[in-house]
């Protein structure tokens, strides 16, 4: 609780001054940035400077959208990544925005607010990334291995399930004031909102609506069934 009150002591201030520095000039307000994060992390390599993680997201957009598809146009797939493995169905809107995110939110996150608050939610995702990566591991391990992959359903649900958590754990310091900055609370929740729907839209896709389609022929076969049954009553 110290290092939180040490921090956020003053947040109303910070906000205040964040919002100010941003309108007056947005040019100035991102090359002191720095100045604005918390003390104990913004002197860090690589934090202490946006010009480093900015760049590089950007390099990762253009290498898994653009240069990384045109260079294994003509090429044989290699065993190692997704773009060299020429799997490029797997990179999906979901899969280039979650990256993204995620190299923005532990560059921002680490400057800004190195909380116990910020790291519940990262404990959940690690521990659902243990799980997530045990499934991998196992898909990978051959076509012998498949009978025990019945529970990938059950992987995205547990996906889902954690963004609810944290968008509800995020929300608390709305209701419970602890002096956690309000303007941290609201991106916190947008982004894992935003998450939230491209899962939700993910599993729709990928569970539900082949589900829909399995079942379609079988109603219609039923369908038919019956029509020729009354066509033949009539005869």
């Amino acid at each position: 609780m110290a290092a939180a009150s040490h921090t956020f002591q003053n947040s109303s201030a910070v906000e205040n001054s964040i919002y100010k520095s941003f309108a007056d000039n947005p040019i100035y307000f991102l090359a002191n940035l720095q100045e604005l994060g918390d003390p104990r992390t913004r002197h860090y390599p690589v934090v202490m400077n946006p010009l480093f993680v900015f760049p590089l997201v950007a390099l990762y957009i253009y290498f898994v959208k653009v240069s990384g598809p045109r260079w294994m146009k003509d090429r044989q797939p290699f065993r190692i990544d997704g773009i060299l493995r020429k799997k490029f169905n797997q990179i999906t809107h979901l899969h280039v925005i979650h990256h993204v995110m995620v190299t923005l939110n532990v560059w921002f996150w680490v400057l800004f607010a190195p909380e116990g608050q910020v790291a519940f939610s990262l404990a959940l995702n690690s521990f659902v990334h243990v799980v997530m990566y045990t499934y991998y591991l196992l898909a990978n391990m051959g076509p012998s291995m498949r009978k025990y992959l019945w529970w990938k359903k059950y992987l995205t649900t547990l996906q889902i399930v954690q963004f609810v958590i944290i968008v509800v754990h995020m929300s608390i310091p709305l209701f419970v004031d602890c002096g956690f900055p309000r303007y941290l609370i609201f991106l916190g929740v947008a982004q894992t909102l935003l998450v939230l729907a491209l899962f939700l839209n993910f599993y729709k896709k990928s569970y539900i609506e082949p589900e829909r389609q399995k079942e379609a022929p079988k109603v219609t076969a039923i369908n038919g069934d019956a029509v020729n049954r009354e066509h033949k009553k009539d005869m």
